[in-house]
């Protein structure tokens, strides 16, 4: 479906860059009600000229667009990844929270970590393409991933009422804002 999107994009750029030239044409060989009939080489330098900064322009154009789509997909992949592993990191702190087992711990941390790597990869990125609405929601979600954090490891073997709590609300908090901002990386 991608590749027919950059087709119509690929033609329409072809058909733009043909009526540019016939335009330049039309306005280089025609006076008022009145069309020469001979050729001059100064105008087909220039039609040249301009069908040649025509092509250029077009070529640059097609890959920036191009470098601003695999810059959203490759965000929208490090979201994913990041949603993947607090889900992951979340059950296994629901597993403990329910059973009290302790042996876990050290999974959690490891997870929080590799979760903290993530989103700073992720905010790093939005920073590096230059999207800013993305960058401060990235600002936002390292602040929540902090308490979520917090409420997580504070007491790695037995969590209390108030950890889970708060791991809970930091879940919902981090899966919304990652998802809004993946709809706001899309939007771009």
């Amino acid at each position: 479906m991608r590749e027919t999107g950059s087709k119509i994009t690929t033609w329409a750029s072809v058909f733009a860059l043909c009526c540019f030239a016939v335009a330049a044409v039309l306005l280089i060989y025609a006076r008022p009600f009145k069309l020469k009939h001979e050729i001059d080489p100064m105008v087909l330098m220039q039609v040249g000229a301009i069908i040649g900064v025509g092509a250029l322009l077009q070529q640059y154009v097609s890959r920036k667009s191009s470098d601003a789509r695999g810059e959203k997909e490759i965000i929208a992949g490090q979201i994913r990844s990041s949603l993947t592993v607090l889900d992951s990191l979340h059950a296994s702190f629901e597993l403990i929270s329910e059973q009290g087992d302790a042996k876990l711990g050290p999974s959690i941390i490891s997870n929080c970590k590799i979760l903290g790597m993530r989103l700073q990869a992720l905010q790093d990125l939005a920073r590096h393409c230059g999207l800013p609405q993305s960058a401060d929601r990235t600002e936002a979600i390292m602040a929540i991933f902090v308490r979520y954090r917090y409420a997580v490891t504070e007491r790695p073997g037995m969590p209390t009422d108030a950890d889970r709590v708060a791991a809970k609300t930091g879940y919902q908090k981090l899966t919304i804002e990652a998802l809004l901002m993946t709809i706001d990386v899309n939007r771009l």
